[in-house]
């Protein structure tokens, strides 16, 4: 069995919370395609996604083209 774990770093995080990185790079628009794409590449049977709070805007349509 393969298990999947990774920190989402919720967007409430994410705005002017880190001294030296730009917000644009822990934006989520900048991030979700590299997430995604992690869980494509592993095919894990489960995925532990913590701090998700924006799963009905983007996994949830793009996941299911996966299977």
């Amino acid at each position: 069995m393969m298990i999947f774990s990774h920190t989402f770093l919720a967007l409430s995080y994410t705005k002017d919370n880190f001294v030296r990185v730009q917000n644009e790079v822990v934006a989520f628009e900048t991030r979700k395609w590299r997430i995604l794409e992690q869980i494509i590449i592993r095919r894990p049977d489960l995925c532990a996604l913590e701090e998700m709070d924006i799963f009905t805007c983007f996994l949830k349509d793009e996941l299911p083209k996966y299977g």
